[in-house]
């Protein structure tokens, strides 16, 4: 069985966060939070663009990483995520999806289907237009990035 291990440091203008991890055989329709709860380690590794990252690593499923970010308005979304993984995208591509809150559904908005295996590359979106569709009554949004460890 191959394995995958993707790592993530990302960063946003928020006022709170919820993120969590997990490896899984089944991408989740919905934006519920993952088996592992992001440590308080794991918070200080992805608030700055530096070498510290969060791992999670996978065995013939999917690595994900979900973000959810509360924002005091319903103001333009901008996601940066500083990306590695041991399993080059050119054999498994890494999105980076949203959840539209209306719809009920994850939308892809950036993916990388070209880096090599450890190589640092950034997964980017900058979202202006239809923003009630992805912000809750609660200013929350929810994003994630995964691969598929084939």
């Amino acid at each position: 069985m191959s394995s995958s291990s993707i790592s993530s440091s990302s960063s946003s203008s928020i006022t709170t966060r919820i993120y969590s991890k997990g490896e899984i055989s089944t991408l989740p329709t919905n934006d519920t939070d993952l088996t592992s709860a992001f440590s308080q380690s794991d918070y200080n590794a992805v608030e700055v663009d530096d070498d510290n990252r969060v791992s999670q690593i996978s065995n013939g499923k999917y690595s994900i990483l979900l973000f959810k970010n509360k924002h005091t308005e319903k103001n333009s979304i901008s996601i940066t995520c500083k990306m590695r993984s041991d399993r080059a995208p050119l054999y498994s591509p890494v999105y980076l999806q949203i959840y539209n809150k209306t719809s009920l559904e994850w939308e892809t908005i950036n993916s990388n289907n070209s880096s090599s295996a450890n190589t640092d590359f950034y997964l980017t979106a900058n979202i202006s237009t239809n923003l009630s569709n992805y912000f809750d009554d609660d200013y929350w949004i929810s994003y994630r990035v995964y691969q598929q460890a084939i």
